[in-house]
């Protein structure tokens, strides 16, 4: 596998979704620590991308998994973020790195003035959020 510095002169990082089967077990640890292993990659080259909902079904198993992920040096996406009904605890709890509305956001910014308002604050909010981590 070629990284993104020897074609463009910066890595390129590559996002993975997984799902709620992929956390049991603690398999993926290994798996992804194989991974990073074999292609010569940094943690920092790899994002993981896990669905909100995760959070919902499996929270124990899924905040340990996300720990662990994160020990080594991957980012954490949530994909999208705020499509159901989005905690707020949920940002107090993951330390997550990326957070991908859900595309419900980006059709509000088209309809009146009030919902780009209340995209904007949540947006905002959702950036200084960021900011704990």
């Amino acid at each position: 596998m070629r990284n993104g510095s020897q074609n463009y002169g910066r890595r390129l990082p590559i996002a993975v979704n997984l799902s709620g089967v992929h956390l049991y077990g603690g398999a993926i640890i290994h798996f992804l620590r194989g991974v990073l292993a074999k292609y010569n990659m940094s943690g920092s080259d790899l994002i993981v991308e896990l669905r909100e909902s995760i959070f919902k079904a499996q929270e124990s198993v899924a905040l340990e998994v996300v720990k662990n992920i994160r020990e080594l040096g991957v980012q954490i996406a949530i994909d999208d973020f705020g499509g159901t009904s989005a905690s707020l605890l949920l940002l107090r709890q993951i330390p997550v790195d990326i957070l991908k509305l859900d595309k419900t956001f980006a059709r509000c910014i088209k309809q009146n003035d009030r919902d780009r308002r209340l995209t904007r604050g949540i947006v905002a909010l959702l950036k200084n959020a960021m900011r704990l981590w």
